[in-house]
Parts: C-alpha cells; structure tokens; sequence
C-alpha cells in the first residue's frame, strides 16, 4: 500500500468507509491498468485518463490521486504537481507550493528594492563616462560598454605589469574594477527583477484561479478541459486552500493554518456545478 493510499484509507474510514470499483473492464467502465483488480478507494478520485479509466502511474505502480502527477526527474508521483522547478532543485507541490510562492515573491521585492534604490548611481556613473564616447552612438549603452571595456584591458595590463610579465599577480585594487563590478551587478539584478516580475505575476494568477502550472497548459486539452477547471472556487478560497485562511501568514515560511487541502494533498474541494470558471 502506498503513502498515498494509507492516507486515503483513513481518511475514508473517517468519512464512514471506503468505497471501491472494479477496474480493467466489465460494467464499470473505469478502464485501468491493474488487470481487472478491486480498487478501494474509487470514491476519492473524480480525474479520469482519456478512455475514461483512472490514472495509473506505471512507473510508481500505483493509481495517481486527483492531480498528482508523475515526475521523471524526482523518480515519483507528486501530489498537486505544478512543475519541476531547476533553481531550488525539487518539485513544487501540495508540500511546498506555498513556500514557492513565498519565495519568489520575497525575491522579487528584493531585487527590485536594488533596482530602485542603486538606480539613481547606476545612471550617474554611466552620465560621467558618457563624456567618453561619442555622441552618435546611444549614450547610456556606449557608456556601459566603454567603462566594463576600460576595467577589463586595464586589470589585465594591471595584472601583467604587477607581476613581471606574468598575468594574475596580486595587485590593488582600483575604481575602474569597481564600477564595472557595479554596472555589471546592477544589469543582471535588473535582469532578475523584469524576469521575476513576470513570474510571480503568472503565478499570482494561476493562484487566483486555483490552478497548477500543469492545468494551465491542460485548458488547451479538450479532455482535460473540465479537470483543469474544476478546482477554481473563487480569488479568496484558492488562496486559502494554498496560503491558509491567515492572511497575515501568507508570505511567511511557516505551515500554521497550512491543510494541505481538504484531504491532506489526497482529494481536493471542487467547484460546484453551475459556478462559472475562466
């Protein structure tokens, strides 16, 4: 039985029982993969594969709750998988969906309180070396390149001349090596805060309609049109359902309020028939 399984059964049992399909044929018509075998725990799964059959994850050997998904480079299902995500090395889910959030949100605030406070000296260093370059070209830019320009030849004359000839003797320090290394600094924090914008504007969004990234690229499969959709029960119970009902938490690294869902990550609250949904 799998983790997945034993909280289902108990949360089964504490709604007054578990109940169960026949699956791989028959009258049923739930399709699967387990050669016609008793599966306990039907009633707890609405999300159906395209031939009408539960989900089933060969690779785990195990039937997948209603919007799990199975990630390749993790080696296993994850529960409200929303993506595989490269920068903190893990899978973002029901575990730490909110902590993600969390993080690019502070990251963003972080990155763009630099952008705004260091911009006034970014642009007063570039107006001082503007003087340097010629005035046909963009000033701003041509100015950028001339001083990191200037800072690189310069360290490695600097370099060569300090140690007899031989590059990468120690020398000091100067103020030419400085402003490159804070015009370099701002332009990639910069770079950061516009992508880091664009992302937590997405997520922000997908939070609001209570979807995954996964789901939002369902919406263009016409089978799984409905799924994607039905887990969208309005701005503040989307965000409760992954930040927790204590607004004053929701940007804090903690689980207090913290359910996992209506059946800890296993079944999740649905939207009510007739309650529309973009």
């Amino acid at each position: 039985m799998t983790s997945w399984e034993r909280g289902a059964d108990r949360l089964g049992s504490a709604a007054g029982g578990v109940g169960s399909a026949s699956i791989g044929g028959g009258d049923s018509g739930v399709g699967g993969s387990s050669g016609g075998a008793t599966f306990r725990y039907a009633h707890l799964m609405h999300e159906r594969n395209g031939d009408g059959g539960y989900r089933y994850c060969n690779k785990c050997g195990s039937y997948k709750p209603d919007r799990a998904h199975h990630c390749r480079r993790c080696g296993m299902c994850v529960m409200k998988m929303d993506h595989d995500c490269v920068f903190i090395a893990n899978c973002v889910g029901a575990g730490n969906h909110k902590f993600f959030l969390s993080f690019i949100f502070w990251a963003f605030l972080g990155t763009l309180f630099t952008t705004v406070v260091a911009g006034p000296a970014f642009f007063r260093i570039l107006t001082n070396a503007g003087g340097h370059v010629g005035a046909r070209r963009p000033r701003h830019v041509a100015a950028a390149a001339h001083v990191l320009y200037e800072a690189t030849t310069a360290a490695v004359s600097r370099r060569a001349a300090g140690s007899g000839g031989v590059i990468g003797g120690p020398t000091p320090p100067l103020r030419t090596d400085l402003t490159a290394l804070l015009l370099g600094g701002y332009i990639l924090n910069t770079s950061f805060t516009f992508a880091l914008g664009i992302f937590v504007t997405m997520h922000a969004y997908l939070l609001w309609h209570g979807r995954t990234t996964i789901e939002m690229y369902e919406l263009a499969d016409a089978q799984r049109l409905a799924s994607a959709r039905a887990y969208d029960l309005g701005v503040r119970p989307n965000v409760v359902a992954t930040c927790g009902p204590a607004w004053y938490l929701w940007g804090l690294p903690t689980t207090v309020g913290l359910h996992g869902g209506a059946g800890g990550g296993i079944v999740w609250e649905r939207r009510r028939p007739g309650l529309s949904a973009v």
